[in-house]
């Protein structure tokens, strides 16, 4: 994956928005995601198309929290690629596809969710055949307030093929974005996961996150996860750090890293990822 493809994706989208808006009605992001490990990598480059049904108002608060704010009814779509590298010459590559619809209107509380996942990864050698990976997820939401969401969601994995398997896990979460005045916002949420495998062990996790944003086109964020198994070999902690900066009022840059802790196994990894979105 070449990553030097990023800047110029940056350079084509300041060029397509000659304007700047106080309403988008479009985002068009691209994300660039690479993951490594003692014996494995991945890379994953994703284009998502988000389409709202009405338009969204960016005078509220913190740009990136605008559809959060606007109480935004959205559909979207995503397409990408991945590759991987196991180790010992295996190999394995494929195209994630993803479609999801938000619905929510701006007099009501109540936040209605779906989303849908298909990644179908070829092994190229030395073994020859591919696994799919499918993942629904059914969920909802209530605004407490304007500024406080309380949600849950439901979600099934099912992998078929070479690796396979399926699993159940339903999500609880609360998120609440503070105004601290002088255009700053501090954003706050919590989210507590229990999952169910067919064949395997339990597990539980929750996740704290923060942001902050001491002026409404730039934030600092930063999170952490802790999953706790029956089985203790596989407990897992992963940090997070995180920036966004609107360069203009219809583009965006943003970065992430993750450290992830898997209990005394080897297979830790890093994650960094790159998005660029533009507002239309």
């Amino acid at each position: 994956m070449k990553f030097y493809v990023l800047p110029a994706l940056a350079t084509s989208l300041l060029a397509f928005n000659a304007a700047q808006a106080a309403e988008f009605s479009d985002e068009l992001t691209f994300d660039y995601m690479s993951s490594e490990a003692e014996s494995y990598s991945n890379d994953v480059l994703m284009a998502q198309l988000t389409h709202y049904l009405a338009p969204v108002n960016t005078d509220g608060g913190p740009l990136a929290e605008a559809a959060f704010l606007g109480k935004a009814s959205s559909v979207k779509i995503a397409i990408g690629h991945s590759s991987s590298d196991y180790g010992s010459g295996i190999e394995s590559s494929g195209i994630p596809l993803a479609a999801g619809i938000t619905f929510v209107t701006p007099d009501q509380p109540i936040v209605l969710k779906a989303n849908y996942i298909r990644i179908k990864e070829d092994f190229e050698s030395p073994y020859d055949g591919d696994f799919t990976n499918k993942i629904l997820v059914l969920g909802g939401g209530y605004f407490i307030n304007d500024r406080t969401l309380a949600s849950f969601s439901y979600k099934k994995t099912d992998i078929t093929g070479l690796v396979h398997g399926n699993t159940k896990s339903y999500t609880f979460g609360a998120k609440h974005l503070a105004d601290l005045g002088n255009g700053q916002a501090f954003n706050m949420s919590v989210v507590l996961s229990h999952s169910v495998p067919n064949g395997g062990d339990d597990a539980t996790s929750v996740v704290l996150a923060a942001d902050y944003y001491p002026m409404p086109t730039f934030s600092v964020g930063a999170s952490v996860a802790q999953a706790m198994s029956d089985d203790d070999n596989y407990d897992a902690t992963a940090l997070n750090l995180n920036a966004r900066a609107f360069i203009r009022d219809d583009l965006s840059l943003a970065f992430t890293y993750t450290n992830n802790s898997i209990g005394d196994s080897d297979i830790d990894s890093t994650e960094f990822g790159i998005s660029v979105t533009a507002r239309f």
